[in-house]
């Protein structure tokens, strides 16, 4: 099934679950340095694709739905690698910041 079930590898960080069938690897450990609220923006990212039951509507949200509506089926593949990029950018820029001296 390409629906996402994103789990991490507790023992290997440079691993992520993405469903049954696929497995993300060589993900950089450094992903996991930037946290926003306690968290790694793919923890984030798991968090958000995980299906979730209103409590006051009983209505189901399933992220997953997407890819039956859009036929993209390496959408959250695609997030994935954004998100990965962005974290590992970010982290640069905020080095090189620090380094900045300001009058």
């Amino acid at each position: 099934t390409y629906f996402p079930r994103l789990k991490f590898d507790k023992k290997n960080p440079t691993q992520l679950k993405y469903n049954d069938c696929i497995t993300i690897k060589n993900i950089p450990v450094e992903v996991h340095n930037w946290k926003i609220a306690g968290k790694s923006p793919l923890e984030w990212l798991a968090d958000y694709l995980k299906p979730r039951t209103d409590k006051g509507s009983q209505i189901t949200i399933d992220p997953a739905d997407a890819i039956l509506e859009s036929g993209e089926k390496e959408k959250f593949l695609n997030l994935i690698k954004k998100v990965t990029q962005l974290s590992l950018k970010t982290q640069l820029l905020l080095s090189r910041l620090s380094q900045l001296k300001f009058f």
